[in-house]
């Protein structure tokens, strides 16, 4: 469902957040939930995280899902883990096997629909969002572009006043830049930020329809 599934025991809630859904910024606002902050709540969220098949036994707990459109959720983690820092995350699968380095976006998609084909798990970046979320029965389901909005309410609702800032995110060009899908990051990394709509043609879409259909599915139903 999602690899943060983050407990506050005191107001009595647990967010639910994948990697590349907003998850520093998610971070950063549940560690001001916290009655004393941690001074690095990245190196001890792991204090806080509970499994995801345990979140729907937790009776009396507002519960809260982050959720990310899944072809933007893609781009960014490209662009990020790919394009500017390939060596870090800039892998695959669960296994850290499967090199994207130098991958065109092309080539990154096409690399996953292999894996799945295969049944190799994703690394944990690119994990499908919404699996098994049909067992717990969120209070919240917030669309990450929707997030400063909603928290202005679920912040009343659990008692804080911290509005989350936006860490990590990614400033686009306005202008479409044709074929981005398939220029190596090398050239990607000397231009502009391009938006999403930029990575897809006809095959890519089918390609990240098939491989996060249920994503999709989910996203549009929010």
């Amino acid at each position: 469902m999602a690899f943060y599934c983050l407990v506050n025991h005191d107001r009595r809630f647990i967010t639910c957040v994948n990697p590349k859904c907003g998850c520093t910024t998610v971070k950063d606002w549940f560690n001001h939930t916290l009655a004393v902050p941690k001074p690095d709540i990245y190196g001890s969220v792991h204090e806080f995280m509970v499994p995801a098949e345990t979140v729907a036994t937790y009776d009396g707990y507002v519960k809260i899902l982050i959720v990310r459109e899944p072809l933007s959720r893609l781009v960014s983690f490209y662009y990020e883990r790919v394009v500017r820092d390939d060596q870090t995350w800039c892998f695959a699968d669960d296994r850290h096997e499967v090199t994207l380095r130098e991958h065109t976006f092309r080539d990154f998609l096409r690399s996953l629909a292999a894996l799945a084909e295969r049944g190799v798990e994703f690394q944990h970046h690119l994990v499908p969002q919404t699996p098994a979320v049909g067992t717990v029965r969120f209070d919240e389901v917030v669309r990450l572009d929707e997030l400063d909005e909603r928290f202005v309410a679920i912040n009343r609702k659990i008692g804080v006043d911290y509005v989350p800032k936006h860490l990590n995110e990614h400033r686009y060009a306005a202008a479409k830049r044709p074929r981005a899908f398939d220029l190596p990051p090398s050239v990607l990394r000397e231009e502009p930020t391009h938006p999403v709509e930029s990575f897809f043609d006809d095959e890519l879409e089918r390609v990240a329809g098939a491989l996060y259909r249920d994503d999709l599915h989910f996203y549009e139903s929010v």
